[in-house]
């Protein structure tokens, strides 16, 4: 399959991705990648523009942990960067004991140390599609957050820092109709990434 997508046979190297089953999660996240991967090759030498589902699939693939989720991780990682031209620090505070399987690093006490586990932080957006304007909803009553609105090329579109008041930031937009994504940081450099529906 991969001399495939280095020749250029994306629908071969698709038809091969199509006939595997996966078992596991590193083995789905691994055919995930190789998709997003094929998708990405094709629209380069397509001259096409990169499909902001794959992007936010991508995004979304490459803030798994890496001890968990396979070394594909840092390869969706790689891809994101190059792809948008930038580096994204990931905050790799995770615990493999929670993947369970083929993990990278695993010991039984990090297995029945409850005290090793590590809740996600994560935020929501809604409306989405959004307008006008969009909330940002926390779990955290008031947290300062960091926003980044990325277009389907990774151009930035907006920064703004916001503040929620019980639970929720509002944020007024001016955008045109799209997909765009938004990436949220909490004071503690931990980021979420959120596909944005802009429908006027």
């Amino acid at each position: 399959m991969e001399e495939d997508l280095y020749a250029g046979n994306y629908s071969s190297a698709r038809s091969i991705l199509s006939s595997i089953t996966t078992t596991n999660n590193v083995e789905a996240n691994y055919k995930n990648f190789y998709r997003l991967y094929a998708n990405f090759e094709q629209a380069v030498d397509e001259d096409a523009t990169y499909s902001a589902d794959d992007a936010a699939d991508l995004q979304v693939l490459a803030q798994l942990c890496p001890e968990a989720g396979g070394s594909c991780i840092h390869q969706a990682r790689a891809l994101y960067n190059a792809i948008f031209n930038t580096i994204v620090n990931y905050n790799d505070d995770c615990n493999a004991s929670t993947g369970g399987e083929r993990l990278a690093h695993y010991t039984d006490e990090a297995q029945t140390n409850s005290s090793t586990i590590v809740k996600e932080w994560s935020v929501d957006l809604f409306p989405n599609p959004a307008t006008n304007q969009v909330n940002i909803v926390s779990k955290q009553e008031n947290e300062s957050l960091n926003l980044v609105i990325l277009d389907v090329t990774g151009r930035v579109m907006l920064k703004q820092a916001l503040k929620t008041n019980g639970f929720i930031a509002t944020l007024e937009l001016n955008l045109l109709n799209g997909a765009y994504m938004a990436i949220i940081t909490n004071s503690s450099g931990k980021t979420v990434t959120k596909k944005l529906l802009i429908a006027r």
